[in-house]
Formats: structure tokens, C-alpha cells, sequence
């Protein structure tokens, strides 16, 4: 499992990422507030079973608990 996102002047972040070697995702999200944001993902089964398997698609909220957001 593995992913890339590129986060855009801190307001919205894409990327794209694998899981096992036959899924795909592509991601997306966005910063409502300050230390809150909300994404998607999509998970294309690229396997020879993705009719049975079917797609996944998740939604996710995360919130960032550092006390300098600009620090490491």
C-alpha cells in the first residue's frame, strides 16, 4: 500500500495510491477549517474479479491535533 498527495496552498489536496497490486485510488479532499478536512477516495479493483469485487469509495474526516500546524 502506498499514496502520493499534493496538498495545494493547504485548502485542497489530491493524489493517487495502490493497494495490493490491484487496486488504484485516487484521492481528493479539502480544509473546512483550520485543523479540519474532509476527503474521498475511489478504489478501482483492477483484478480479474472486480464484476464480484466490485469499487470502493470512502469518505474520511480528519482533524490535526499539532500545536503548530506550520511546524514540525
Amino acid at each position: 500500500t502506498g499514496s502520493l498527495r499534493y496538498n495545494i496552498e493547504s485548502l485542497l489536496s489530491v493524489g493517487l495510491g495502490y493497494r495490493s497490486t490491484s487496486h488504484l485510488m485516487f484521492l481528493g479532499g479539502f480544509t473546512v477549517l483550520d485543523r479540519f478536512s474532509i476527503g474521498y477516495a475511489y478504489d478501482m479493483n483492477l483484478s480479474n474479479n472486480r464484476a464480484a469485487l466490485g469499487q470502493i469509495h470512502e469518505f474520511h474526516i480528519s482533524y490535526d491535533f499539532r500545536d503548530n500546524l506550520f511546524g514540525y
